[in-house]
């Protein structure tokens, strides 16, 4: 993994800024590997709506077993935004 990948996976899990998240969440769309399909399935409970819809969009750009395996838990979750 490279460093980059590191920042934009530290900058999505704490970042403070939903628009620096947003951002970081749409490089990893194009990042290999299981810890960014890890912080994007994780991102998907994030606060902001924008963080959401964008690391939803990278994962679905990932696509693969490894993506469907990350979210299958999502699928019963209680809150209906994070479910749909």
């Amino acid at each position: 993994m490279t460093p980059e990948i590191r920042t934009y996976i530290a900058v999505l899990l704490s970042g403070e800024d939903p628009d620096v998240r947003r951002r970081a969440a749409e490089e990893l769309g194009a990042a290999p590997g299981l810890a960014p399909i890890t912080a994007l399935a994780g991102a998907l409970e994030d606060d902001n709506k924008g963080v959401r819809d964008a690391a939803a969009r990278s994962l679905l750009a990932i696509g693969g077993v490894a993506v469907a395996r990350a979210i299958v838990e999502y699928i019963g979750h209680s809150n209906i935004v994070t479910r749909n």
